[in-house]
């Protein structure tokens, strides 16, 4: 029997698996934003404490109505990737086999296998990046090494301690992690460096550009940790569990449940 200390808001495997499982589901990415429009942020904690009798708020209706949609049409709105998820999105295999190297692991077999697989509990769904049966992990990648260094420092985003804490709700891992990577700028974060160039001295020909491509190409491509030790290219961050997260989360998923019964079906 797996238990936790409930004082952290997470309850014990065997009462997970027994509820049943709700026909809407919340994905971990939008966990904090689901949330925070159904329950009162707790003051200088991180922390929420749910507000049964709070009127829907226009944020939970908003996800009520992608959740309904996804669900009865299997209907999404365009997702918009960004260069720097692009980016990512494509470095993270990389980062992946950084994070074995330097910490003497072997999750990367495992990544491939996993890396497009949906999981679920009853309430919510989402794909971690990799991680164990003990620990999840969450990898953010960048391509400038003062960002690099500064992720070190700067406090965690609480919609991305929510995200883990979600996909710790989802895999059963209490241990949660956050792993930022050094690597190298892709020619699509290179081709928007052009294209803002472009933007701004629209007088220049095509062969100003081309050159402009070029030289960036030689000058980023690997140029941010030219020399940098393995070790010095990657760091991780413990991440806390949230106070009270896995009821509070549960509370809100079962309110949204009964919007979508009731104005939706």
């Amino acid at each position: 029997r797996i238990t936790t200390k409930t004082k952290k808001g997470i309850l014990p495997f065997l009462k997970i698996n027994k509820m049943k499982d709700f026909k809407y589901k919340i994905r971990a990415s939008k966990s904090y934003e689901l949330i925070t429009s159904c329950s009162k942020k707790v003051r200088n904690e991180l922390q929420w404490d749910f507000e049964e009798n709070k009127p829907p708020s226009d944020a939970m209706i908003k996800i009520a109505i992608e959740v309904f949609n996804k669900v009865t049409y299997g209907y999404e709105s365009p997702n918009i990737i960004t260069y720097d998820m692009n980016n990512g999105n494509k470095n993270e295999d990389e980062g992946v086999r950084l994070y074995d190297k330097v910490y003497g692991t072997n999750y990367h077999p495992d990544y491939l296998i996993e890396k497009d697989v949906q999981s679920s509990n009853f309430c919510c769904t989402g794909r971690r990046d990799l991680g164990s049966k003990l620990k999840t992990i969450d990898m953010k990648n960048s391509t400038c090494r003062n960002i690099f260094e500064a992720k070190k420092f700067l406090e965690l985003e609480p919609k991305y301690v929510c995200q883990l804490n979600t996909y710790g709700f989802i895999y059963g891992t209490e241990e949660l992690e956050l792993c930022n990577y050094l690597s190298s700028k892709g020619f699509a974060e290179i081709e928007k460096m052009v294209n803002t160039e472009r933007y701004f001295n629209f007088g220049e020909d095509d062969i100003y550009f081309d050159n402009l491509q070029e030289e960036l190409e030689q000058r980023f491509t690997y140029n941010d940790f030219n020399g940098m030790p393995d070790e010095k290219r990657i760091s991780v961050r413990e991440v806390p569990n949230i106070v009270n997260f896995q009821p509070t989360l549960i509370s809100c998923v079962k309110k949204m449940n009964a919007f979508i019964e009731e104005h939706l079906e």
